[in-house]
């Protein structure tokens, strides 16, 4: 840096001898001399730190990435509810609709059929709930969702109300039922108010 301010200098001086038109002649600006002088401090007080090098980036926070059964739990319930919306946007009820996550935490949709083109909604809870038993033995899966349509009493309520039920179960043995109170607007929206759980029955994933 030294050596470029001295260079910069000389050139002024030889075109000052040149008896160039002062006009002609490049100024270095106050500020501009202020940031090569400190600049060229810098670099000599790196140059002269023993073993010094251009510094890489500090390495990234190796933070543990493992997740609760609770917000594995939450991940999959909410990769599920947005098609359970839209069914019932459309159509204003839907099929009992069952899902999961697999080892490696990737989501999948789980659906059974025995030949049946409108079985009724228990039929098709029980015989999700079998996939899902099947599957966890097999250690498929770390974690189960089940979501149907109720008719429930919310709590501080005193009348029915059309309701999401969502059951959720992790290999850790984590179980619960979270239930979603809805009504559909004039436009068909499907308006969800607070939810409330209660705990499951953890009766999907055997006990360890």
């Amino acid at each position: 840096m030294d050596e470029v301010f001295r260079l910069f200098q000389n050139a002024i001086e030889a075109l000052r001898h040149s008896r160039a038109k002062p006009e002609t002649i490049p100024r270095l600006l106050p500020e501009a001399v202020n940031i090569l002088r400190a600049f060229s401090g810098y670099a000599r007080r790196a140059e002269s730190a023993p073993g010094t090098s251009t510094p890489a980036d500090p390495p990234k926070s190796q933070a543990s990435v493992t997740r609760t059964p609770k917000e594995e739990c939450e991940e999959l319930m909410n990769a599920l509810l947005p098609m359970v919306k839209k069914l019932l946007s459309e159509h204003g009820e839907f099929f009992p609709v069952g899902g999961t996550m697999q080892a490696d935490g990737s989501i999948a949709f789980v659906s059974t059929y025995d030949g049946d083109e409108h079985p009724p909604s228990q039929k098709v809870i029980d015989s999700l709930i079998e996939a899902f038993r099947a599957g966890a033995k097999d250690r498929k899966y770390k974690a189960t969702a089940l979501i149907y349509d109720i008719r429930t009493v919310p709590p501080g309520a005193t009348e029915k109300t059309d309701a999401v039920a969502v059951r959720l179960d992790h290999v850790s043995g984590y179980s619960v039922l979270v239930v979603f109170p809805y009504r559909l607007s004039p436009v068909r929206e499907v308006i969800f108010t607070p939810p409330f759980a209660s705990k499951g029955p953890a009766d999907i994933f055997s006990k360890p």
